[in-house]
C-alpha cells in the first residue's frame, strides 16, 4: 500500500504542480518503488528517520530530496545516459525534457554532506 495525495493538478498546469498532487505520486513516486532496490532505500530511510537525531533527519532529508524528487542518475553501461530518478521529474514534462537534454549542466551530489541542508532548499 502507498498513500497518495487526491489532490488533481489543473489543466492549466499540467507540466508542474507546486504542490505534489496524485500525478506526482503515481507517476513519480510509485512506479520507482516497483524496483526492489528502490523500495528497500525509501523503506531504510523511513526507518531511519524513527531513530536518528534532529540534525540527522535534516540531511537524510536533503539526501532524499536531492535523489527521490530532483535526482539523476547514470546508466552504468553508458555514463552518458542519464536516467530519471526524482519524482519531480518523472512526473513532469517540461522538467523531464530539461533533465535529459545532454546540454542541460548537471551538479554531481555534493561527497561533503555536513554541508547538505534540507532547510536551504
Amino acid at each position: 500500500m502507498y498513500p497518495a495525495t487526491q489532490i488533481m493538478r489543473h489543466k492549466d498546469s499540467v507540466n508542474y504542480s507546486f504542490e505534489p498532487d496524485i500525478i506526482h505520486d503515481v507517476f513519480g513516486h510509485q512506479a520507482c518503488l516497483l524496483i526492489p532496490e528502490v523500495n528497500q532505500v525509501h523503506h531504510k530511510c523511513g526507518l531511519a528517520s524513527i531513530v536518528s537525531e534532529p540534525h540527522e533527519r535534516e540531511l537524510l532529508s536533503a539526501i532524499f530530496w536531492f535523489t527521490f524528487e530532483v535526482g539523476l542518475c547514470w546508466d552504468e553501461e553508458d555514463p552518458t545516459q542519464r536516467k530519471l530518478l526524482g519524482g519531480s521529474l518523472l512526473s513532469g514534462i517540461t522538467d523531464s525534457e530539461i533533465a535529459m537534454d545532454p546540454k542541460t549542466p548537471l551538479t554531481p551530489l555534493n561527497p561533503d554532506l555536513s554541508r547538505l541542508l534540507y532547510s536551504d532548499i
